[in-house]
């Protein structure tokens, strides 16, 4: 409760500001004097930072929307808190839902290998998670309203880890961040900016399991994930 009143404050004090300069500016004034100030200290804005716990506490037993009713846990979603590097899917699939954790079975596999292989980096130091946290029935693809549902948790969980790149996995999870209807052939291969950070979004490993030549596409979406990484 503390962190969460001086969260209140901190965007009360930025209101303020904001109606003060736009008063200030109403009366003429056009251009405020430069001060020098020190960076704000790195503990500082981490107090205000909500924990993924936090998230996780706020999303209960979830009952907001139809996939409550089918699925067998929730999948929150995984890794180091304050990852590099983070995955979004669009949903949880069957082998999730039974273990209520993100990409299992021959896909999470896939998934592991292009980090471990790829990306040169464990999968335990990246996170993973999906758009919508329920499964839903026969593996179909997120209505719009459940994706409606979950996203503020989802961008709740973007803020509290800030990775340095975030990669799309499929058309479904590019299109509904994104706000897009262009394929995924148009989106890929590029960075987009989602909430700030830089999203590459690329071929979903189920896709590249059915279709292996696609393996080859993916790995440039990955090397330039990987430049990025970098910088």
């Amino acid at each position: 409760m503390d962190k969460l009143k001086r969260r209140q404050e901190l965007f009360g004090l930025t209101r303020q500001v904001r109606h003060h300069l736009h008063y200030l500016k109403s009366l003429g004034l056009e251009n405020l004097p430069r001060v020098q100030v020190p960076s704000p200290d790195e503990s500082l804005i981490e107090s205000f930072i909500e924990s993924l716990e936090d998230i996780r506490l706020d999303l209960g037993d979830c009952l907001r929307c139809p996939l409550s009713a089918s699925r067998k846990q929730i999948v929150f979603g995984e890794g180091h808190p304050k990852a590099k590097l983070m995955f979004i899917g669009a949903s949880p699939v069957e082998s999730d839902d039974l273990e209520g954790r993100p990409f299992q079975g021959e896909t999470g596999q896939l998934l592991t290998d292009i980090m471990v292989k790829g990306l040169k980096t464990p999968r335990q130091d990246c996170y993973i998670t999906t758009l919508v946290k329920c499964r839903p029935p026969a593996d179909r693809a997120p209505q719009p309203d459940e994706i409606h549902v979950c996203l503020p948790f989802l961008l709740r969980q973007i803020a509290s880890i800030r990775p340095k790149v975030i990669c799309l996995l499929g058309e479904a999870a590019a299109q509904s961040l994104l706000n897009s209807t262009e394929s995924l052939t148009r989106l890929r291969h590029q960075f987009h900016n989602l909430c700030g950070f830089p999203a590459m979004p690329t071929i979903h490993p189920q896709d590249i399991l059915c279709h292996p030549e696609k393996k080859r596409e993916s790995w440039e979406d990955v090397k330039m994930i990987i430049e990025r990484l970098k910088e």
